[in-house]
């Protein structure tokens, strides 16, 4: 799964957001996809974090 490649620092960062989940319960890899970027969407905060683009994941903000 992506959450291997977030660094060990940033993984708590990783779990401040409610990711979009798949139906086993795990976060879902593609919770977000527009043309070639792909990764997990927050259903609290509408942020996203891109598997091709981001290397880090901020905090999440909480609900819009």
């Amino acid at each position: 799964m992506e959450r291997e490649r977030i660094a060990v620092a940033e993984q708590s960062n990783f779990q401040t957001h409610n990711w979009k989940k798949k139906a086993n319960g795990e976060p879902d890899e593609w919770g977000f996809e527009s043309g070639n970027h792909n990764g997990f969407y927050c259903i609290d905060c509408s942020d996203y974090y891109c598997k091709h683009c981001n290397e880090t994941v901020e905090k999440c903000e909480g609900k819009v």
